[in-house]
């Protein structure tokens, strides 16, 4: 269902419904959002609440995202259309165990009549569980079980991106958080030997240098 009320200075939307792809996608959908013209094309709002839970046939799942605070939103229609959204929060499950913490400061998009794109963005991601490989699955089967391979390592993460006409900057890190990986050896019908990985390090970018112990 879904419920539009209020003026053109002040829209609140209502939705709880449920989005299909096809036979392939299903979402479940939570919204509470409210929206307000300043005038010229100018816009102001406010996401309150964001629930999205959704599926893919043949697939484990579901995956779940929710917004864990209010996310204020502008919108500038002219003289080039202009995105401004706030920092905010918010947490993303999976059909294994474990809980993503995604937290984001204030997003920039702006795009010119001509097509030029501007975007700035950065934040951060932890607690990402390195087993929900295993959400991928073949022949019933995970992609990390089918190497036997064992974790329960917790990778953490962040990004700065910056895209304008004149070129992309962008920097991503991920490391370990914390938790090992685990490789299963020797024959089947015996009892598996357990080779235990501990390692550390962080990478940043394409060609920077790795470190790692174990």
């Amino acid at each position: 269902s879904a419920a539009l009320r209020g003026s053109l200075a002040d829209l609140a939307l209502e939705w709880d419904g449920q989005l299909r792809h096809n036979d392939d996608l299903q979402a479940d959908l939570h919204l509470r959002a409210n929206l307000g013209s300043r005038g010229a094309g100018r816009w102001q709002g406010q996401v309150g609440e964001l629930s999205v839970q959704a599926s893919m046939k043949n697939q484990p799942g579901p995956w779940a995202l929710r917004l864990a605070e209010p996310l204020s939103l502008a919108v500038q229609q002219s003289p080039r259309l202009q995105i401004e959204a706030g920092a905010a929060s918010a947490s993303l499950r999976g059909p294994e165990p474990g809980e993503v913490q995604l937290r984001w400061q204030p997003v920039h998009f702006a795009q010119g009549a001509q097509g030029g794109v501007e975007l700035t963005s950065q934040g951060t991601l932890g607690g990402l569980p390195l087993a929900w490989a295993n959400a991928i699955k073949q022949d019933g089967q995970g992609a990390l079980a089918r190497l036997g391979v064992a974790t329960d390592l917790l990778l953490t993460g962040a990004w700065d991106v910056a895209a304008t006409e004149r070129g992309l900057r962008a920097r991503v890190q991920v490391q370990r958080g914390s938790g090992d990986i685990r490789f299963a050896t020797g024959e089947a019908t015996a009892s598996p030997a357990v080779t235990v990985v501990h390692s550390s390090g962080q990478g940043e970018g394409a060609g920077a240098p790795k470190t790692a112990s174990g």
